[in-house]
């Protein structure tokens, strides 16, 4: 490997490591993000789907509190589509 794509490659992960996306993410404030957009559908699908959905919400915010490694933005986002898709089945 050549010296300036060495220090190219350094400098990006000098970069990446220094980004917001390193930043704490805000567990609750994603929570409460994810039940507004979960809010309009809960009336159109069935009672133990719903309740299905609420424990996979809860499993991806006491994962993001217990610091796991991932996006919890777009686990809740699936959480989301699949309650849609079921809404629109009725």
């Amino acid at each position: 490997m050549s010296k300036i794509s060495f220090a190219a490659l350094a400098a990006v992960l000098a970069v990446a490591a220094s980004s917001p996306a390193s930043a704490k993410y805000n567990c609750d404030e994603g929570y409460k993000g994810f039940m507004t957009k979960l809010s309009p559908h809960v009336n159109d699908i069935g009672e133990s789907d719903l309740s299905a959905l609420m424990r996979r919400g809860l499993a991806v915010l006491d994962a993001c509190n217990a610091g796991d490694n991932f996006v919890p933005e777009g686990a809740w986002n699936q959480v989301v589509f699949d309650m849609e898709k079921m809404s629109k089945k009725k």
